[in-house]
């Protein structure tokens, strides 16, 4: 076998692999389409007759050009000092030379995939937060900045849309008494969202092991799905009366049901040829589900978590406005009553934010959690 197909068969075992035969197919493949790069494993050749056998080191200095940060791994003809020296003056610290020895290969990836499994630098890890929030940031920026033109050029009536800075000033001037609802209602949604999670993932189960148990309940989760929340609202506050467990129970109804579709399908999407393996090496229910069921479902029981987080605080909020003394809703309630439009905007501005920052907790737990996603390997 060609050695080089040989190499790339050997990493296409390990890692996503995108081969590239020429400066002009890396380049397009690579560096042009936007594609942010794991490794690069260059061969690297300076040969004055042949100008195309440059390629490599071209690419070389292209890629440290556009992604700096980016490990690189050099393969050189044996002996080559000067290019190695060239290459280190460029970031290259890992070389290998032809013909290549595929046990040095093997161990020269392990140590820099090492490396980069390492925390990154400060200010690439710094660089990456900015590349991810700007986008969302600046079409924000932009939005509240038409707002305000918009209303003052218009000359806005203020008890119909007031502009940013008026809603600014209002949760500045009643700070702490918003951010004392915004944390009762926070905490509504954080025992709702607990709530749901633990009936939806013992319901699911259930509905995983049992058909006769999902034929006879599955039906009504979806039953409970279709009927309207504002209509349960009243019937909690007659029940429950206006304190904090109307609006828990609230939360945690209109949470229920992404989490017990999502943990059901991600329950039922187990590898059969893996359960097989767990049966036959006389694995135990429980064993099965907590180290293959479970870790199979994670991606769609976070899929459901991250939509039901923000789903939890407007099940809490619905529950104030039917009957509360305290809380979002109720601001948002009185403030209604009273063409407070401002304070108003206050108080959905703030639910917003506090939905914004449970969907953002979850995330950053899911980034935790499920470990096992790896980054794209190129080789140039």
């Amino acid at each position: 076998m060609d050695q080089r197909k040989e190499l790339v068969s050997l990493l296409e075992e390990r890692y996503p692999v995108m081969a590239a035969g020429s400066l002009k197919d890396a380049k397009q493949q690579l560096l042009e389409n936007g594609e942010e790069l794991a490794l690069a494993l260059i061969d690297v050749r300076l040969d004055e007759n042949n100008p195309a056998n440059r390629d490599g080191f071209n690419f070389l200095k292209e890629l440290r050009r556009q992604q700096p940060h980016v490990p690189a791994v050099i393969m050189t003809a044996y002996g080559d000092a000067y290019i190695q020296a060239q290459a280190q003056t460029l970031g290259a610290k890992e070389f290998l030379s032809k013909p290549l020895n595929l046990d040095e290969l093997d161990a020269v990836l392990d140590r820099t995939m090492g490396e980069m499994s390492a925390p990154a630098p400060l200010i690439r890890r710094a660089w990456s937060i900015v590349r991810e929030w700007m986008p969302p940031i600046v079409f924000f920026v932009l939005f509240v900045l038409s707002w305000e033109g918009i209303c003052h050029i218009f000359q806005v009536k203020e008890y119909l849309v007031p502009p940013p800075s008026k809603i600014v000033a209002e949760i500045v001037k009643n700070a702490g008494l918003l951010a004392k609802d915004t944390g009762v209602t926070m905490l509504e949604a954080i025992l709702g969202f607990f709530m749901a999670n633990i009936a939806s993932i013992l319901f699911a189960v259930g509905f995983a092991h049992f058909r006769w148990f999902e034929r006879s309940l599955y039906p009504y989760t979806i039953g409970l799905k279709s009927i309207p929340i504002i209509a349960i609202a009243p019937l909690l506050v007659l029940w429950c009366g206006n304190g904090l467990i109307g609006k828990v129970i609230m939360a945690a109804i209109i949470s229920f049901f992404p989490l017990v579709v999502n943990a059901t399908i991600g329950l039922k999407s187990v590898n059969p040829e893996a359960l097989d393996l767990m049966r036959s090496l006389s694995a135990s229910s429980f064993q099965i589900l907590f180290k293959l069921r479970f870790p199979t479902a994670m991606p769609y029981i976070f899929s459901a978590l991250k939509i039901s987080a923000p789903l939890a605080v407007v099940g809490a909020i619905v529950g104030e406005l039917s009957g509360a003394t305290k809380g979002i809703g109720y601001t948002i309630l009185i403030a209604s009553y009273r063409v407070q439009t401002t304070k108003l905007f206050a108080a959905i501005f703030l639910a917003s934010v506090g939905g914004l920052l449970f969907f953002a907790l979850i995330a950053i737990i899911e980034k935790f959690v499920i470990s096992w996603e790896h980054g794209t390997f190129y080789e140039a």
